[in-house]
């Protein structure tokens, strides 16, 4: 496999100028799309500081483009079967003398010379990146320009990707993700490239650190408005623990207490330490036992979701020990997992991802 090519660090959220802008393309402008991507003078970049790209200059190539101060020379053909943007380029571009000063070079302005090399290197990897993974970095950059220039299978592989490494139902949520430190960059390019299926996952990890971000540079990319919205979703994650973990539970007991045979469960930091197994004649019921000692309810209130697990855990460590019957533990563990749900639920509507 050919060398990795350089991307942008993801945390820089470099936006466009007002100059660079451009409006929506429209469906036959294929040939023009290339011109019309940079209303500025082209010639302002001279001779002496145009450089062509060491890896993605094919001499055999009709189409070159100009990005800020790179050269790539390609064969039109080959984007034009990704997106219909290129239909015609080489023809009405590729095959004009290349005036070095950069007056008769197409220039794509909206795109970076990092992701751009990265769409190449994809277009030449595609099957080696189908079955390994590439960098958060990588992604993110196939993401910006495959959104950009339309190439909709590349733009789907790379979305595909991130909701894999972010993803929103309960069922997948988990501790372990492969990317916890590009949440903020996650969070932002899912805002700028429209990926709302990430969103919810990217902004739990944001929610559960302190801060939210070990990086002071991370919230330099999050908008005033993704700020404030993280900081209500925090105060409703808050409240819902001290609900979910910390309300005394009323339902008393309805049965003697019958210690079970059940799998073992191991034992955690924040939980109590009990005595061993000793058969009790009435099960006190739920409602007279703390679950989580102070520690432990600290270290879940921004993060109820893995503590509620706790909760049922610690539940099912005392039923083990024979202090609750088998009823009261069922009754807890549905009552916790339902808590757990309607928390996760409700996310969506602070985060604002329900309209």
């Amino acid at each position: 496999m050919s060398k990795s090519p350089l991307v942008h660090d993801p945390r820089r959220r470099v936006m466009p100028a007002k100059s660079e802008l451009i409006s929506p393309v429209p469906p036959a402008a294929s040939t023009s799309f290339l011109q019309c991507l940079s209303p500025i003078d082209h010639r302002q970049s001279r001779p002496r500081d145009l450089q062509k790209h060491p890896r993605f200059w094919d001499a055999t190539g009709d189409l070159i483009l100009q990005i800020q101060n790179t050269l790539f020379r390609v064969h039109g053909s080959r984007l034009a079967r990704h997106s219909r943007l290129f239909v015609g380029a080489s023809s009405a571009s590729g095959q004009k003398q290349v005036d070095m000063d950069g007056s008769s070079l197409p220039v794509l302005a909206l795109v970076a010379p990092g992701d751009f090399e990265v769409l190449l290197d994809a277009m030449e990897n595609a099957v080696t990146y189908h079955k390994e993974t590439p960098s958060f970095q990588y992604i993110a950059a196939l993401l910006r320009v495959s959104t950009i220039l339309q190439f909709t299978e590349f733009r789907q592989f790379a979305v595909h990707i991130l909701e894999q490494a972010w993803p929103s139902s309960l069922a997948a949520f988990s501790v372990n993700i492969p990317w916890p430190e590009h949440a903020a960059a996650t969070l932002a390019l899912a805002k700028d490239c429209s990926v709302p299926g990430v969103v919810k996952r990217a902004s739990y990890t944001l929610l559960m650190t302190l801060g939210f971000s070990c990086n002071p540079a991370d919230l330099e990319i999050l908008s005033k408005e993704d700020i404030m919205v993280l900081c209500r979703a925090r105060e409703y994650l808050s409240r819902a623990w001290l609900l979910a973990a910390v309300v005394p539970d009323n339902s008393p007991c309805q049965r003697p207490g019958s210690p079970l045979n059940s799998p073992p469960t191991p034992g955690h930091l924040h939980s109590h330490q009990f005595s061993p197994p000793s058969p009790t004649p009435q099960c006190p019921g739920v409602q007279r036992l703390q679950l989580l000692n102070p520690v432990g309810l600290a270290d879940f209130a921004h993060n109820p979701i893995p503590g509620l697990v706790l909760v049922a855990a610690v539940a099912l460590r005392l039923k083990e020990q024979g202090v609750l019957c088998s009823w009261c533990y069922d009754r807890k563990w549905q009552e916790v997992m339902g808590k757990r749900e309607e928390i996760w639920v409700g996310l969506d509507q602070v985060l604002g991802l329900i309209p």
